[in-house]
């Protein structure tokens, strides 16, 4: 048997939708479960246009954020803390009990620190001078007894 390994530097929709299907299927297998549900929550300017915004995907009992932006002039006036509670209480809706991210170390740790996300994870020098974050929280907001 011969294998052939092509290189694909930008592919298509299409594409990536065989290997998206390809993994669904082999999950249904063992799950028996749809996963991978993707939404997602905008800010809008008063012209309509996105100004801020968050996505990700709700995967059985977890939800998963993988990207999440929100214009400069905006920054710390609450839209980011706002889209985060928003897609939170979307996936809390949809059965999920827990969440996780990553970022960088220049973008926003300590908002999602401040939102009750706990650092798991940490890669150094990605890229060089920063690192890469991963960032998970336990959705369940039932207060927890005091012992």
């Amino acid at each position: 048997m011969s294998i052939k390994i092509e290189f694909v530097e930008s592919p298509s929709f299409d594409e990536l939708d065989v290997i998206h299907n390809g993994l669904t299927t082999h999950a249904m297998e063992h799950i028996q479960t749809p996963g991978f549900a993707c939404i997602a929550f905008f800010h809008r300017d008063a012209d309509g246009s996105i100004d801020a915004g968050i996505v990700g995907h709700l995967n059985w009992n977890w939800a998963s954020i993988y990207n999440f932006w929100v214009r400069d002039d905006l920054r710390g006036q609450g839209v980011g803390t706002h889209l985060l509670k928003a897609f939170e209480d979307r996936a809390i809706a949809s059965g999920c009990e827990h969440i996780h991210l990553d970022t960088f170390s220049f973008q926003a740790p300590k908002l999602y620190e401040a939102c009750g996300y706990e650092l798991f994870a940490e890669l150094e020098d990605y890229p060089k001078g920063h690192s890469r974050r991963f960032y998970r929280k336990s959705l369940n907001r039932a207060p927890r007894a005091s012992t």
